[in-house]
């Protein structure tokens, strides 16, 4: 659409030189002279004139070229805003309404495909809003700007004849039986419109969290009898990511199962949280709180009346083992509230018997029907409000030729 003057120039120059000729041959009858040559390049289709009668014009055939900026507000890296209202700003290489270079008028024209207020081709202004665009987890917005020269667009051109001579059709200059002006052989908009694209999300995710330890005794503050926590976190949006702390600490997660461990014993914290591809922070219960047992292994002289049995799901990874009555277990406590004897119960099982320094002793019956069976079974031998107490927990086997098979202990 940038071209210079001086081809318009010499177009008018062409018509004023025709008129000249009909005028100096006092020639009755006008229809005869030649009319102006048409400059296809000019940038001004306003009609030469001599003697008050149009003698040629010139088409524009170069379209203004659009220029867009960026959506507003700016969508993040992976193409998603959290507003459903945007506004687009365009414009064209011609600065202004009218310039001294092109004095053609652009105007504009816009289309937008998506899930809401989708629309065609049709007459906009710089900037263009949207508002109360809906939710596109599905797809995208495309918004589509085109200039136009106004002057030209949708104006009938010239006809042409053969050597390239426009007339104005059926004008006082058109040779006899002169058709109607046909369409534009070039368009006088941008054939290549600028384009942006954009996704709307605008609701938070939720997330849900699986797993968590559960305790009868202790609801508010369960134990875990294991020292490996396993969770499963799940999302209500695909591509919602999580990120996990663990007593406080950056620990690796994702939907799905998760396990973390080995834990020490004690108090421990768990915490996710959960945000999608548009950066909507998720809602949902994502947090536990617990207590890790501790593994029971007592000396190694000890130890030497059980059997070590490997098992990923015990505490520590192993559990012990024997039919030997008498056999003995020792961990010393220091301000000990509650304490639980984390053991395996089943058919034809023994019996065990548990105490805190010279406290009396408290005896548990391992056995049970195979249906009532647990691989980690808790017996609570202090609960959690009695007066905390120093000393040597002491695990004793009291039965005979009967699997004795225990676990860990919860010391806290």
């Amino acid at each position: 659409m940038r071209t210079t003057t001086t081809r318009r120039t010499s177009v008018r120059r062409a018509a004023a030189a025709t008129g000249l000729v009909v005028l100096g041959g006092l020639l009755p009858a006008l229809a005869i002279a030649a009319p102006a040559q048409a400059a296809q390049e000019c940038t001004d289709e306003t009609p030469e004139v001599f003697l008050g009668v149009e003698t040629g014009r010139c088409d524009d055939v170069t379209p203004p070229q659009t220029t867009l900026q960026p959506v507003a507000p700016a969508p993040n890296a992976a193409g998603w805003l959290r507003t459903p209202d945007v506004t687009l700003t365009f414009g064209s290489d011609i600065v202004s309404t009218r310039d001294e270079t092109d004095q053609g008028v652009v105007t504009f024209q816009c289309r937008l495909t998506g899930p809401s207020q989708a629309h065609g081709w049709q007459a906009c202004t710089s900037p263009r809003t949207y508002t109360g665009l809906a939710d596109s987890p599905a797809g995208s917005y495309a918004f589509s700007v085109r200039a136009l020269d106004s002057d030209d667009h949708d104006t009938t051109p010239l006809s042409t004849d053969p050597d390239g001579t426009l007339y104005p059709a059926g004008g006082p200059l058109a040779p006899l039986g002169q058709p109607a002006y046909p369409a534009e052989a070039v368009a006088d908009f941008d054939a290549t419109p600028a384009t942006t694209s954009w996704r709307i999300d605008t609701r938070a995710p939720v997330g849900l969290l699986f797993g968590a330890p559960v305790d009868a005794f202790t609801p508010d503050e369960p134990v875990l009898p294991s020292q490996v926590l396993a969770l499963t976190l799940r999302a209500n949006e695909t591509g919602a990511t999580f990120t996990c702390l663990l007593d406080d600490r950056s620990v690796p997660c994702a939907a799905g199962r998760n396990t973390f461990g080995p834990l020490r014993p004690g108090a421990h914290t768990f915490r996710a949280a959960l945000v999608d591809p548009a950066g909507n922070v998720g809602s949902g219960d994502l947090e536990t709180a617990f207590w890790s047992a501790h593994d029971l292994l007592g000396t190694r002289a000890q130890r030497a009346r059980w059997k070590v049995r490997r098992d990923p799901a015990a505490v520590g990874g192993s559990y012990l083992e024997t039919t030997t009555r008498g056999a003995l277990l020792t961990v010393p406590a220091r301000r000990l509230g509650e304490l639980r004897l984390i053991a395996r119960t089943g058919p034809g099982a023994g019996k065990v018997r548990v105490r805190v320094g010279r406290a009396r002793w408290t005896t548990y019956d391992l056995s049970s029907t195979a249906a009532e069976a647990q691989d980690l079974a808790q017996f609570q031998v202090r609960g959690p409000f009695r007066a905390r107490t120093t000393g040597t927990v002491q695990v004793q086997v009291t039965s005979s030729g009967k699997p004795v098979r225990v676990d860990g202990l919860v010391l806290r």
